[in-house]
Parts: structure tokens; C-alpha cells; sequence
């Protein structure tokens, strides 16, 4: 299985999947306007605040915050990395990637895509965080700030991380399965004085 895959393919594979067609597969929409609305399959609503745009190829639930291109709706509706639902994407859109001999994989280029999916993973529990109850106290002070629009806090991925690094740490180690050695080298955690701590 190949590790490395070029960013012309990956922008490729975005390119010719269709967000409209692969939401429709979980997402009962109906056109309004411009765009297509139904209800959001990441939160419990009964009026449909989840708005899928085939003109920018995004998705926005005003709802509950969730919001992207058509990878993060893959990653986030079938919980796979994002290199898993590149090739599956890939082999839907019949777009073919480069393989690979034992022995010809770039390691920088492998080791690039691995911090890649944990920095993106980091980044969709960080957005979920803002947008739960816990993240009150922090929306309210974006709120202050002028920063109370959610599609804005979506579009440019703001989140919230919880008070202390176990959080994120944990969250990254015994679910996604990434070492702490990984968590380190993404630049997510820090020593300092002989203990980790976030490292932002």
C-alpha cells in the first residue's frame, strides 16, 4: 500500500468528487437556492441547518459548527484518516496513485502525510471542542471580539482546546492511535523541564 501521495493528485481526487454526491449518500437534500439543505448528520435537529454548496464544495451546518470539503465530510462521517479516504475516494473517481516497490516510499514524504492526518485530526477535535458545552466561556469571548459569525469560525478551522494537554494527548493516543513520539514530532506537545505540555 502506498504511503505518499502527491498534492496534484490529492487536489485531483477533491476535484472530481462530487461533495453534492457523496453527501446525498447519508443526507436527505433539498435544493434551496443555490445551495441544498437537510438535516445535519452530526447533530440531533429536526429544522434542517446543514447546507451543502456544489458552486464552493463545501458543506456548513449552522447548527453545530461542522463544516468543510468533501475529505473532512468522509473523515468525520466514517471516522477514517484522511489518507484512507483519499484512496477511497480515488478508486470511486477512478483516479489511479502512484504505487510503489518495498524500499521506494520517501520517508520525508511518509512522514509528511502522517503529521498531516494528526495535525488535521487535532484540528477537527479542536473545533468540536469550541462548539460543546464546554467551550461556552471561549465562544463568548470570540463573541466579544467580533468573532460571532459560525460559518466564519468554520471556514478558517477555530477551535478551543480544554484547560491542561491530557486532553488532546489522550484523544490522539488511545483513539487515533498515534504514538507519543508522533503527537511530539507534530509539534502538538512539548517537553519542558521533563514534562510534556501543549505546545500552543
Amino acid at each position: 500500500m502506498n504511503h505518499f501521495i502527491p498534492d496534484h493528485l490529492i487536489e485531483e481526487i477533491r476535484a472530481q468528487s462530487d461533495i453534492l454526491d457523496i453527501i446525498s449518500t447519508n443526507v436527505l437534500l433539498k435544493k434551496s437556492g443555490q445551495n441544498y439543505k437537510g438535516l445535519c448528520p452530526f447533530h440531533s435537529e429536526k429544522t434542517p441547518s446543514f447546507t451543502v454548496s456544489p458552486e464552493k464544495q463545501i458543506y456548513h451546518c449552522f447548527g453545530c459548527g461542522a463544516g468543510g470539503n468533501v475529505f473532512k465530510f468522509v473523515m468525520e462521517m466514517e471516522d477514517l484518516p484522511f489518507l484512507d479516504v483519499v484512496r477511497g475516494l480515488a478508486s470511486k473517481c477512478g483516479v489511479e496513485l502512484p504505487t510503489f516497490k518495498p524500499g521506494q516510499v520517501n520517508a520525508k514524504s511518509n512522514e509528511r502525510n502522517m503529521l498531516l492526518d494528526i495535525n488535521q485530526k487535532a484540528t477537527n477535535y479542536f473545533i468540536r471542542s469550541l462548539m460543546s458545552e464546554d467551550g461556552k466561556s471561549a465562544r463568548s469571548y470570540l463573541n466579544s471580539r467580533g468573532f460571532n459569525d459560525k460559518k466564519l469560525l468554520t471556514d478558517y478551522s477555530i477551535g478551543w482546546a480544554l484547560p491542561g494537554w491530557k486532553n488532546t494527548f489522550n484523544l490522539l493516543k488511545n483513539k487515533e492511535n498515534f504514538s507519543r513520539n508522533d503527537i511530539l514530532r507534530a509539534g502538538l506537545i512539548k517537553q519542558k523541564e521533563g514534562a510534556d505540555e501543549n505546545n500552543f
